[in-house]
C-alpha cells in the first residue's frame, strides 16, 4: 500500500483515480486474506511456538510437509525480499525530498549515472546490515522495530490529512476529517501498545533514535540556513541607478 501510494506518478492518467482503484482492491485482498488465516488459525489451534513462525504452522496443519508447503515458504521469502526493495526504492526518494527542503545533507540528493539515489540507499543498505548484525539475524528483535516505526508513520500521515481537510475545507471534507482522525486514533493506540509491549525487546531503540533523527534533521536545516544568511542566497541585488556622466576634456594651452 506505501508502495503505491509513493508511486501515484509513476500510474497513466488519471493518476490519482488509478492509484486509489489499485489500493481498494489491494486492501480488499489484504482482507481476505488476513480472515482466512484467522478463520485456519481457529480451526487448527494454532498458537505461537518456538522455532516455527504462526504462518508456517498453518501452512504445515493445512497442506503436511509436501511440496506444498515449502512453495508457500519459498513464495513467502520472495514476497519479503521484494517488501525490502519497496524500502529500498522509497527511502532514498524520501531522503531526496528532506535534502531538497535543507533537512538533511545535500548529497542524499544526488543521483547517479543510473537515475537512482545511491547515498540514500548505501546509507540504507549499511543501516540495515549493522542493526542485523547487532540483532544476531533475530527477527524477534527486528520486528517490533519495524512495527513501531510504521504505525508511527502512519500516525503522523493521518494527523496531517486531518490538518489538510480542516485547512483546505473541500466537499465533504467533515467525514474524510473524520475518517482520517479515526485512522490517527487507531494507530496511535496500536504504536503506544507495541513499544510498552516490546520496549525491553529493543523497542527502545525506536524511542531514542526518533528523537535524535528529528534533531538532526532540525541540526541541518539551521545549519543550511546559517550558510545561506552568510551566502545572502535568496536576495536579489540592488539594481544599479543610472547617474549623469561627466566628460573632463583636457585643453593644453600654448604660450607665445
Amino acid at each position: 500500500m506505501e508502495a503505491i501510494a509513493n508511486a501515484v506518478p509513476s500510474f497513466r492518467k488519471p493518476g490519482v483515480r488509478r492509484a486509489q482503484r489499485a489500493e481498494v482492491v489491494l486492501a480488499g485482498l489484504l482482507a481476505i486474506m488476513l480472515i482466512g488465516v484467522a478463520a485456519l488459525i481457529e480451526k487448527f489451534s494454532i498458537a505461537p511456538a518456538e522455532g516455527a513462525t504462526v504462518l508456517a504452522q498453518v501452512t504445515r496443519a493445512a497442506l503436511g510437509d509436501g511440496p506444498l508447503f515449502y512453495l508457500v515458504q519459498i513464495a513467502t521469502m520472495i514476497l519479503l525480499a521484494l517488501a525490502a526493495n519497496t524500502s529500498f526504492g522509497g527511502l532514498p526518494v524520501l531522503a531526496q525530498l528532506l535534502a531538497k527542503d535543507n533537512n538533511l545533507p545535500h548529497l542524499f540528493a544526488l543521483r547517479a549515472d543510473r537515475q537512482v539515489h545511491r547515498y540514500g540507499i548505501a546509507f540504507l543498505a549499511i543501516t540495515s546490515a549493522v542493526l542485523l548484525i547487532l540483532a544476531r539475524g533475530d527477527m524477534n528483535l527486528l520486528v517490533p522495530l519495524f512495527a513501531i516505526g510504521v504505525f508511527v508513520g502512519f500516525t503522523l500521515s493521518q494527523f496531517g490529512m486531518v490538518l489538510h481537510w480542516t485547512a483546505e475545507r473541500p466537499r465533504g471534507w467533515k467525514g474524510k476529517a473524520a475518517l482520517n482522525g479515526v485512522g490517527a486514533v487507531l494507530t496511535f493506540a496500536a504504536a503506544i501498545v507495541v513499544t510498552v509491549s516490546k520496549f525491553t525487546e529493543g523497542g527502545w531503540l525506536v524511542v531514542v533514535a526518533l528523537p535524535f533523527l528529528v534533531l538532526a534533521t532540525q541540526w541541518a536545516n539551521r545549519s543550511y540556513g546559517r550558510i545561506g544568511r552568510r551566502l545572502e542566497l535568496g536576495r536579489t541585488p540592488v539594481p544599479p541607478r543610472p547617474r549623469r556622466s561627466l566628460v573632463v576634456v583636457p585643453v593644453h594651452v600654448v604660450s607665445a
